[in-house]
């Protein structure tokens, strides 16, 4: 992301005048159009719009978000964009389009947007933005996630082999479980694929790879308890850290979404 992250702009009329925040009333406001028209206009401009909600149409890049709050009213006086990276091409599109302006209500200043000699960033179509959302990109980030959380169980496993002393080995232990708990809660907050299904998921792998390494571990002493001990010990133990490390995401995931609710709460005042 750019210098300029998690921000918001306001596409208003080339016939409206806004001086601050407190201008941005839409009847004060020239008129943009009807919604269908900005709609339209909208999905002429960006092939890869998501417009599953026509109130808040969302457009996705590869480094850069942007949701387009049209509000309730219509004819529409005014677009709010709740902006993640820096999106100047975004911007020269539909000014050089539309002749919109781009007012940013919390510095109460417009945003200049060069039409004439700007290069134009890529914007993906629907197809590339499929593809890059596709199972296969899915399983990649799935794979990096688990395999840090992996990564930081064998550190755990191996610090407390060298460590004599049995308060340091707790503390470390404690603190590399912690970083596992922090990598899984990141995995439902980066991830827009994730929901609670890729939550259980992802806790069940964490503790499989979790008990499978204390069974390394542990192997000898394991070989000296009969009968179904071991397997229903372990079973018991999956099961609570599946639960445990599930919650976990299962924040990252509610957290995320509280984010997205917030930005579209938000407004300015001035």
């Amino acid at each position: 992301m750019g210098i300029l992250s998690d921000w918001e702009a306001v596409l208003i009329s080339k016939n409206s005048s806004v001086k601050t925040g407190d201008d941005l009333f839409p009847t004060i406001l020239d008129k943009m159009g009807s919604r269908e028209e900005i709609l339209a206009k909208l999905k002429d401009t960006f092939s890869s719009l998501n417009i599953s909600d026509p109130r808040q149409v969302v457009l996705h890049g590869g480094d850069f978000n942007v949701r387009f709050d049209i509000g309730e009213d219509d004819p529409v006086r005014m677009i709010r964009l709740y902006i993640d990276g820096d999106i100047p091409f975004v911007f020269q599109a539909l000014s050089g389009s539309y002749g919109w302006k781009v007012f940013n209500p919390l510095l109460n200043e417009y945003v200049e947007v060069k039409t004439e000699s700007a290069p134009k960033k890529h914007i993906p179509n629907k197809k590339e933005y499929t593809e890059s959302n596709s199972p296969i990109n899915q399983v990649g980030a799935y794979a990096r996630y688990l395999g840090a959380a992996s990564l930081l169980l064998v550190l755990d496993a191996v610090v407390n082999s060298y460590i004599g002393a049995t308060y340091l080995k707790t503390a470390m232990g404690i603190l590399i479980s912690l970083f596992s708990w922090y990598v899984v809660f990141r995995f439902g907050m980066d991830n827009d694929f994730v929901n609670i299904k890729h939550a259980l998921l992802m806790g069940f792998s964490v503790s499989l790879v979790l008990a499978g390494i204390n069974l390394i571990k542990y192997w000898n002493e394991a070989l000296q308890i009969e009968g179904t001990g071991v397997l229903t010990a372990m079973t018991a133990v999956v099961l609570i850290r599946t639960t445990i490390y599930t919650l976990i995401c299962y924040i990252g995931i509610r957290f995320r979404e509280g984010k997205k609710e917030d930005s579209r709460e938000t407004t300015y005042t001035g």
